[in-house]
């Protein structure tokens, strides 16, 4: 069956980056339904569609693509009404495909492996996109309209994604609140943040290309105690600040013993 519109549900930067994929891809985007009606409006007006907010899918709709909170995934699937043959996914990570009820003959899961911000274009071309669903004919279905995003489709199951979702926490969330913290360190002593752009950008290539554990530098994997000691008294103004360095301090100096090559 091939895919002939799809409808998004939710108008936040998931769904707003996807919508936008996929209209550039020249694919009918049949409505737009948000409980925020603006943002909903908004939305639709750029990819050419229609907006609402019920849960009412237009006649012919293939795929309704479910990107709103976790928590209301569940609701929103329950509350559908669409064609028999329309297809249901969401784009959690850390959500299972069980979320569907049993009344939805077809479903599954396009998760992207992507932060997404606000105003900020993406190549959608160079995510890699995580699929699972409820038959092998849908599955067939799911990787039609996702390689109209891009070439990077991967079959996982549930657990696996959740495993894939936390492993991205680490690797994204957490670095990014590693740099707020640095910079803000930083900028109380007017440096200017634009100067740790090259580090940044040799820290992250380093890491894909030769990975983390050759590529770990600094005092910690020195064990290099005296410099240690002296930053963290140089952060007695916020046991916030003192109590993760010492943490992620510990933790590279176990892991050097166990991994690392200094």
């Amino acid at each position: 069956m091939a895919v002939s519109s799809i409808a998004i549900i939710g108008s936040g930067r998931v769904a707003g980056a996807l919508a936008r994929s996929f209209h550039r891809a020249g694919l009918r985007i049949s409505a737009v339904i948000s409980r925020n009606e603006k943002t909903a409006a908004d939305l639709a007006l750029t990819v050419g569609s229609i907006s609402g907010s019920e849960y009412r899918i237009p006649p012919g709709t293939s795929i309704v693509i479910i990107a709103v909170p976790d928590s209301a995934i569940g609701h929103v699937a329950s509350g559908l009404k669409t064609d028999g043959d329309t297809v249901v996914v969401h784009t959690s990570g850390s959500t299972g495909i069980d979320v569907f009820p049993d009344g939805i003959p077809g479903y599954g899961v396009i998760y992207p492996l992507q932060t997404f911000t606000e105003g900020r274009e993406l190549d959608m071309k160079q995510i890699h996109y995580f699929t699972e669903a409820s038959s092998k004919d849908v599955h067939s279905l799911i990787d039609e309209v996702t390689r109209l995003l891009g070439p990077h489709i991967h079959h996982i199951d549930s657990e696996s994604r959740r495993v894939l979702h936390l492993s991205a926490v680490f690797v994204s969330n957490f670095v990014n609140h590693m740099l707020y913290a640095g910079m803000s360190i930083a900028g109380e002593h007017d440096i200017d943040r634009m100067v740790f752009g090259p580090l940044i950008r040799e820290t992250v290539q380093k890491a894909i290309e030769i990975g983390p554990v050759a590529a770990q530098t600094g005092p910690a994997i020195r064990n290099d105690i005296s410099t240690i000691e002296k930053h963290l008294l140089m952060l007695s103004f916020s046991d916030d600040l003192s109590n993760l360095y010492r943490v992620i301090s510990d933790s590279i100096i176990k892991q050097g013993t166990e991994s690392y090559n200094v």
